[in-house]
């Protein structure tokens, strides 16, 4: 089961890729691809997991209403979801999507970030795993 959602966790992250700035932008966003995805204009996406020692993950689970709530309800918050992988419970995964790069530093900024960071830095294994992805909206029809 465990391979089972790796290869469904990879299959995610891969679409995420694929609609992506760099494969978005070559194929139809911009003539100049470089530029167009280094654009802050970009949509962003947010991938993070977190491993957690195995006596924390419900703990690190109720703490993180508190900033799963308040994001949601930052400006420039498109989507942010928490979810627990029920094949290894100490890990942990944060999907989130931002409007533009003006709004992911805004939320690394946010007093309940950092108060989060704070809460969880003794429950967690390792660093945490964070990709962030331009996804640069094709054009409009014309």
């Amino acid at each position: 089961m465990k391979a089972i959602l790796k290869a469904v966790l990879a299959v995610a992250v891969a679409g995420l890729v694929a609609t992506g700035c760099a494969t978005t932008c070559a194929k139809s966003c911009c003539s100049d691809a470089s530029s167009c995805c280094m654009k802050s204009a970009c949509k962003k996406l947010i991938v993070a997991k977190i491993t957690l020692k195995a006596d924390k993950a419900d703990a690190f689970a109720e703490a993180a209403k508190t900033i799963v709530a308040a994001s949601r309800a930052e400006p420039g918050c498109i989507s942010y979801t928490l979810y627990r992988n029920p094949h290894e419970p100490t890990a942990f995964f944060f999907f989130e999507e931002w409007k533009d790069q003006a709004a992911i530093d805004f939320h690394f900024a946010t007093p309940h970030f950092k108060a989060f960071g704070d809460q969880i830095k003794d429950m967690i294994v390792g660093a945490p795993e964070i990709k962030i992805l331009n996804a640069c909206e094709p054009p409009a029809a014309k």
